[in-house]
C-alpha cells in the first residue's frame, strides 16, 4: 500500500473539470504535450498507482480530499472532454486515469471549502527544529509540470485527519470501467469454436439423510439412572445444574448413531462429562473397555426385565 498526492490543475478547477471526474470517482490528467521539465515522469508515475493506494487530492497546499484507488492505473475510458477557459475549443480528453472512491469536503468543485494546510507547515517546521530532525514538509511540494508524488504514511495520516474535521465525506459515484478492446476472431471451422466454449458441467441430485436425535430419550436415560454415572464405581465429583437442580450427567449413544446405532434407550448410557469424554476422545483401548462395561450394565438391566 502506497500513498499519493494527486495535483489539479488550477484551469481543470476553474473549468468544472475536477467536479466532473470527482463525481465519476476517478483521478484523470492529460499530457497532449509536456510543457514543463517534470512532465515527462507524469505517466510513469501514474502508472505505480496500484488498487488499494490512497490518493490526496489537491493543489498549492490545499486539499478538497482524499480516496482509496479501485482500479490500477489505467489510459482509456470515456474523453472527459474538459475544456481549457482559454481555449473553449479544443477540449483535453483526459485518458490517463485510476478510479478511485473519494472522501472529499463540502464545496469540493472550487477552492473555497478546501483544507488549508499553511498551519500544519508550522507545526511540522516547529517541531523539526525542537527535534533535530528534517521535516517532511517538502513532500507537500511539487516539481513544476509534475501532477502526482508519493508521500509517507505518517504524513497521510495527518492530511487525512484534518480532511475529516473538514467534514470529508464519501462521494457517491459510479466509476468510470475500462473495457477491453473488441477482436474480431474468425474461427476456420465451426467445430473449433465449439470445442473453445467452456462446457457447463452437469447437474447431479443426491439425497442426503441423517439420523434424527430425540431428546426425550435423554431425558428418560438420565431419569433411569437417578442422574448418576453409569459407569460402575464412578467417584468423579459433579454439579448441580442451576435450572433442574439435578447432578449434571451426560447422555451417550454405545453404538454410535452414524454407524448403525439406534436412538433407543437401549442404546444410550448416562455417564459424567469425565466418562463420555474419555469414550469419545480418549484412546481406543480404554475406551473400548469402558464402552463394554456399559454395555453389560444394560444387559444386566435386560435380564432383570
Amino acid at each position: 500500500m502506497r500513498y499519493w498526492l494527486f495535483y489539479i490543475m488550477d484551469w481543470v478547477i476553474r473549468s468544472g473539470g475536477w467536479k466532473k471526474q470527482a463525481d465519476l470517482g476517478i483521478a484523470a490528467q492529460d499530457y497532449p504535450t509536456p510543457d514543463y521539465p517534470g512532465a515527462d515522469q507524469n505517466i510513469p508515475l501514474l502508472m505505480e498507482i496500484k488498487r488499494g493506494d490512497w490518493l490526496v487530492a489537491g493543489r498549492a497546499c490545499r486539499f478538497a480530499g482524499y480516496g482509496k484507488a479501485t482500479s490500477d492505473f489505467y489510459q482509456g475510458g470515456r474523453s472527459l472532454a474538459i475544456c481549457h477557459p482559454d481555449w473553449p475549443d479544443e477540449p483535453a480528453e483526459f485518458y490517463e486515469r485510476v478510479n478511485v472512491k473519494w472522501h472529499l469536503v463540502p464545496g469540493y468543485g472550487d477552492q473555497k471549502d478546501w483544507l488549508d494546510l499553511h498551519d500544519l507547515k508550522d507545526e511540522l517546521l516547529e517541531r523539526s527544529a525542537r527535534t533535530g530532525r528534517s521535516s517532511r514538509w517538502s513532500e507537500i511540494y511539487f516539481i513544476p509540470g509534475r501532477c502526482v508524488k508519493e508521500i509517507s504514511a505518517q504524513l497521510f495520516r495527518k492530511i487525512r485527519r484534518r480532511l475529516d474535521e473538514k467534514g470529508a465525506a464519501p462521494v457517491g459515484a459510479r466509476p468510470i470501467v475500462r473495457r477491453a478492446k473488441r477482436r474480431n476472431i474468425v474461427p476456420t471451422y465451426w467445430d473449433e469454436l465449439l470445442e473453445e466454449q467452456p462446457k457447463r458441467p452437469s447437474r447431479r441430485s443426491f439425497l442426503v439423510t441423517r439420523p434424527v436425535r430425540d431428546p426425550r430419550n435423554r431425558l428418560a436415560a438420565k431419569e433411569r439412572a437417578d442422574w448418576k454415572c453409569e459407569v460402575p464405581r464412578c467417584s468423579v465429583r459433579t454439579f448441580l445444574q442451576r435450572d433442574t437442580r439435578h447432578p449434571y450427567v451426560e447422555a451417550h449413544h454405545l453404538e454410535p448413531i452414524g454407524k448403525k446405532g439406534i436412538e433407543h434407550l437401549s442404546n444410550i448410557a448416562v455417564v459424567c462429562a469425565w466418562h463420555h469424554a474419555l469414550l469419545t476422545h480418549g484412546p481406543e483401548e480404554e475406551a473400548q473397555k469402558l464402552a463394554g462395561q456399559l454395555k453389560a450394565v444394560r444387559r444386566a438391566e435386560k435380564a432383570r426385565g
